[in-house]
């Protein structure tokens, strides 16, 4: 099995293609906002839209949205509290930060901190499709039970 090593995003910008540790980086200093993205690879939303689908298969937002979740995920077990990880990472409100960690990997940030260690990852929630290819290598979605939706 080969790995192609590190995934890049083809972005016509002034720095060509960006690793997607690179892009992490800048999310963070985009404050995980779509707009300044766009803006700090110098490239309009709907080429960042374009590039993101084509070389991610994802909006930019929902990537955006993930990288954050697993950057809360990383730092809540040494953090001194779940209001400390939200306000770093931008969550205008605790409370929806800690929604939308909890729909995302099944567990509360708090239950996280006091367990002391991140939960088994998570594909998605119970009643979420997940894509699968079969046999042709053609994509379909699967429910959660295991039947095609």
């Amino acid at each position: 099995m080969e790995t192609s090593g590190p995934k890049r995003l083809r972005v016509k910008s002034r720095s060509g293609d960006i690793e997607l540790e690179t892009l992490a980086e800048l999310a963070v200093a985009a404050g995980f906002d779509s707009k300044s993205l766009a803006a700090r690879l110098g490239v309009s939303q709907r080429q960042l839209q374009r590039r993101f689908v084509l070389h991610l298969q994802c909006s930019p937002r929902a990537w955006l949205r993930e990288t954050r979740l697993q950057r809360a995920r990383a730092l809540l077990p040494s953090s001194p509290s779940v209001k400390a990880v939200a306000c770093a990472l931008g969550f205008r409100q605790a409370s929806q930060f800690a929604r939308d960690f909890r729909v995302r990997f099944g567990v509360t940030p708090s239950s996280l901190r006091s367990n002391g260690g991140p939960p088994s990852e998570r594909a998605a929630p119970e009643h979420t499709a997940l894509e699968h290819t079969n046999e042709s290598g053609t994509p379909h979605e699967v429910s959660a039970e295991g039947g095609i939706a």
